[in-house]
């Protein structure tokens, strides 16, 4: 029989877990991962304060600490490797009071088990071994039968994560049948290749319902539109509706949270929060098309009739330059983020022990930037287009200060450094260079016939363009120096899969 002493120990958060030494044979730790369980649990904790204030005023109990709730949610993990994530969550969230850590592996479970046993979490976390599908299946099944399983009378999950080594797509649909009323799902997408890459447009719209914007600089949100556009159309067949509480592209997968609800009314809203894109190949200028229209009738906000969009928003060749576009879609196409949400997050982690909590700096910094995204599709490089037409490429605080003096709104991107997001059409954006060329010539050697460059260079423009440094700019390169992108650690890329049985 083996002792602790045969293991590695590792400490992160307030859990502490073995691990062998030979990593291709068992569960491996990953530490970049780390990232990924602490915002984990800082989204549990700011979603079950919500819940638990909820539960409170339902029940009309004293909030000044005269009547305490006792620890009620229950969390399911469908691939938990070691157990590390379900045993951090059972030490660090209050309010938890159940976790089932379940893999497909039995020496998987194996290790889950050595782990709960090391922490002393066997009163909160428990162990299944077996399709994660089917454990959900039978969840629910329970709930749905009392008494005729020996899991009967337990409710169903009220947070659910999916983490795996790839695509998270065959769990989604059980996930969101499964997860109880306003609910959370927490779900890790790894197979970017697939999801933001050009190559494999059939294995992604089998895996998604959609199409990347293939070849896109954007390529990592319309991943993530694409992943909440799956969630959404699978909670819809259910009866339910999403709204993402927070959406993220981190370093080689996604990570989005959603809270999930049982609403049909909502669910007729899917479609006008789905969109189809148009990408030019030429100029990578991109248009948007909802799914349908939701028109309030008679003035009323809460009675609306829900019809066909019309389009398509563009013509078969770019108005710009003139070349092909490229479809993607159909993906979500309304907020990744819910800002109140994101800024109880930022609050609870000014809270935390950075000496528990080893990525505070960098979870702070992302959702900052999270929280500064407008709510619009998309963003772009000034550098990228610059390359489109040849020239020396404005910095960032000229576009920006281009964009708000043209009364347009404007942030940055949490997906890619330098990038920008805003609402102005590609007509006002391709003046901006124009005008910027003016004190900037492009060579015209570079504008050969039947190029992007020298059709966008060649039209005239049609909006005025003030290049003058914007006051909230200004006020914007004022404020003390806050990385918002700090520099990933090194060897941060994903490791390869265990070869556990």
């Amino acid at each position: 029989m083996s002792s602790d002493n045969d293991y590695q120990k590792v400490k992160e958060g307030l859990a502490t877990i073995l691990y062998p030494g030979d990593e291709s044979k068992e569960v491996f730790y990953n530490h970049i991962q780390q990232f990924n369980r602490d915002l984990s649990v800082v989204a549990i904790r700011t979603w079950a304060a919500k819940q638990t204030e909820k539960r409170s005023k339902k029940r009309k109990i004293d909030t000044d600490g005269s009547a305490s709730e006792q620890p009620y949610i229950k969390i399911f993990e469908g691939l938990a490797a070691s157990g590390l994530r379900s045993i951090r969550y059972a030490k660090e969230i209050p309010s938890v009071k159940s976790v089932v850590a379940n893999d497909f592996s039995p020496s998987a479970v194996e290790s889950i088990n050595r782990n709960i046993q090391y922490n002393d979490v066997s009163n909160i976390v428990t162990s299944s071994v077996g399709d994660a599908n089917v454990q959900m299946m039978l969840q629910r099944s329970a709930h749905q039968t009392k008494g005729r399983s020996p899991i009967a009378g337990q409710q169903s999950f009220h947070c659910i994560d999916i983490d795996p080594y790839g695509t998270a797509a065959p769990f989604i649909d059980q996930a969101v049948h499964t997860v109880s009323n306003d609910g959370l799902l927490l779900i890790t997408c790894t197979d970017l290749a697939v999801l933001a890459g050009a190559s494999y447009p059939e294995k992604c719209y089998a895996n998604y319902g959609g199409l990347t914007n293939c070849g896109s600089e954007f390529s990592h949100e319309s991943a993530l539109r694409l992943v909440l556009g799956l969630i959404g159309t699978a909670a819809a067949r259910h009866g339910r509706s999403i709204e993402p509480l927070l959406s993220l592209s981190i370093d080689y997968y996604l990570r989005v949270f959603v809270r999930v609800r049982t609403s049909p009314i909502e669910v007729k809203f899917l479609p006008s929060k789905m969109m189809t894109t148009y990408v030019c190949s030429g100029c990578s200028a991109v248009s948007t098309q909802p799914l349908t229209r939701a028109t309030p009738t008679d003035g009323k906000i809460t009675s609306y009739k829900h019809s066909s969009a019309q389009g398509p928003p563009v013509n078969r060749r770019c108005e710009h330059c003139g070349f092909v576009h490229h479809i993607g879609g159909p993906m979500w196409g309304s907020s990744l983020h819910d800002r109140e949400f994101v800024q109880a997050m930022l609050d609870l982690i000014d809270t935390l022990d950075p000496e528990v909590y080893g990525t505070t700096k960098r979870m702070k910094a992302m959702l900052t930037l999270a929280l500064e995204e407008i709510d619009y599709p998309f963003y772009f490089t000034p550098s990228h287009l610059a390359k489109v037409v040849h020239c020396v490429a404005p910095n960032i605080a000229v576009m920006m200060s281009a964009l708000i003096n043209g009364g347009y709104k404007v942030s940055g991107s949490h997906c890619v450094p330098g990038s920008i997001k805003t609402d102005a059409p590609f007509s006002f954006i391709w003046d901006v260079y124009r005008e910027w060329i003016k004190e900037h010539p492009v060579s015209a050697a570079k504008l050969k016939d039947f190029t992007a460059a020298k059709a966008i260079l060649e039209k005239s423009m049609t909006h005025d363009v003030d290049l003058t440094l914007a006051d909230a700019v200004k006020e914007l390169k004022s404020r003390p120096k806050v990385a918002r992108y700090p520099q990933n650690p090194a060897n941060w890329g994903p490791k390869s899969r265990a070869n556990a049985q």
